[in-house]
């Protein structure tokens, strides 16, 4: 059987993979919100991605995003996101880990590369995750930046309704203070996340409430204001 993902984990992988090893799908939302940051202006975007397992353990995606030139990423109008992933199971437990790059095709100078590594496990039927995203020092974000987060996916019992929560706390080194407010806008920040999927068959309906404790920021290159507390709806179509 194919081993589940959580949500978190879809923008990077789509749904199950079928038969072939590969997937994929394409989304449409009313914004583009990454850790409780917009990345297209807090307008509409649309998102596609395919997957490819390589093996039972490893997976190899591409997301591509419209950003619509977003401020917070330079005018960036794409992103291009490849995904190598590992990830296991061992009883009760799940864990794994990748490496992610984000690729603003019209803008390379701003790229960077982060990793991740998570840990799992399923109570009745909830699935708990801690995950912790870092990328290294690089100029194009100012430093480096860490988020550690915690994720909750409950699927409601004898419905197609999944409910996720989920809260996080972004930090990190400052070389560059410019740069670094594209992740993290006013310094050291926490995002939360709460949202409820509608899924049947390939096709996922969803809403969700994204917040920050971001105050107001100082106007200047890749300040992006729209950080504040926003309702969110999307639908997605997967293969």
């Amino acid at each position: 059987m194919r081993r589940a993902f959580p949500f978190f984990a879809l923008a990077a992988f789509a749904a199950p993979a079928a038969a072939s090893g590969i997937s994929g799908g394409v989304e449409v939302a009313s914004d583009y919100r990454v850790r409780g940051l917009s990345w297209s202006d807090g307008r509409p975007a649309v998102t596609a991605n395919v997957g490819v397992s390589l093996t039972d353990a490893i997976d190899f995606g591409v997301t591509a995003a419209s950003l619509r030139g977003s401020v917070r990423h330079g005018g960036a109008d794409a992103l291009i996101r490849p995904s190598l992933r590992y990830f296991r199971n061992a009883g009760a437990v799940q864990f794994g880990g990748g490496v992610t790059g984000y690729i603003f095709p019209d803008h390379s100078n701003l790229g960077f590369v982060e990793g991740q590594a998570l840990v799992g496990t399923l109570i009745g039927p909830a699935q708990l995750w801690l995950v912790a995203d870092y990328a290294p020092r690089q100029d194009a974000i100012g430093g480096d930046n860490l988020r550690i987060a915690g994720q909750a996916d409950v699927a409601v019992p004898m419905t197609p309704f999944t409910v996720s929560g989920s809260i996080g706390r972004s930090s990190g080194s400052v070389r560059d203070a410019v740069f670094a407010r594209r992740l993290r806008p006013d310094g050291s920040y926490w995002d939360w996340r709460l949202g409820v999927d509608h899924v049947t068959g390939p096709l996922r309906l969803g809403i969700a409430y994204t917040g920050t404790d971001i105050g107001r920021t100082a106007p200047g290159r890749f300040v992006d204001r729209d950080t504040g507390h926003r309702v969110t709806v999307s639908a997605g179509l997967s293969f």
